[in-house]
């Protein structure tokens, strides 16, 4: 729900706003792709739940049509948004203007991310049985700790531009 409103956030503030500093929060804290390819907090939500709905033996197969399906919602998504901006310049929109209905469009998909309440708890990680509780941390267990350090060094290699 948080990433669907950071989507839904970010997708807005980059359709009204001109501030370039206004933009970059956006664009750090939000939920907003630099490329086609997922990569914010939706496709490890993804994977981990699938990972639980499937037996072991059909888990490769599975995700060989995951990435598949995905990779094709991605060109099919690039084409429908070029030509959204190309019939809406055709129809005298400036190009700007063109390009901010299409992060209006992101936004709204972004709202529409939300319909992740009516997942099934199947999604959930089960208890393996006798198990005891494992002491976590922001949700992280043995990876705490490289975790941390690669965050602590996230401001450093922004300001060297790498």
């Amino acid at each position: 729900m948080i990433g669907a409103l950071l989507m839904l956030v970010s997708g807005l503030v980059f359709a009204m706003s001109k501030s370039f500093a206004i933009l970059l929060l956006a664009a750090v804290a939000g939920v907003i792709s630099p490329n086609g390819k997922e990569i914010g907090p939706f496709l490890s939500v993804e994977q981990a739940a699938l990972s639980q709905l499937v037996r072991d033996e059909d888990r490769t197969r599975l995700f060989a049509w995951y990435n598949l399906v995905g990779s094709m919602a991605t060109a099919l998504g690039a084409l429908g948004g070029g030509w959204m901006v190309q019939l809406l310049e055709l129809r005298g929109v400036p190009a700007v203007a063109a390009y901010r209905a299409l992060l209006y469009a992101y936004a709204v998909g972004g709202r529409t991310s939300s319909s992740v309440l009516g997942l099934s708890q199947q999604v959930e990680a089960s208890e393996k049985g006798g198990q005891r509780e494992i002491q976590r941390t922001l949700g992280l267990h043995r990876s705490r700790g490289m975790v941390l350090r690669l965050s602590a060094s996230l401001p450093l290699i922004l300001s060297v531009g790498v």
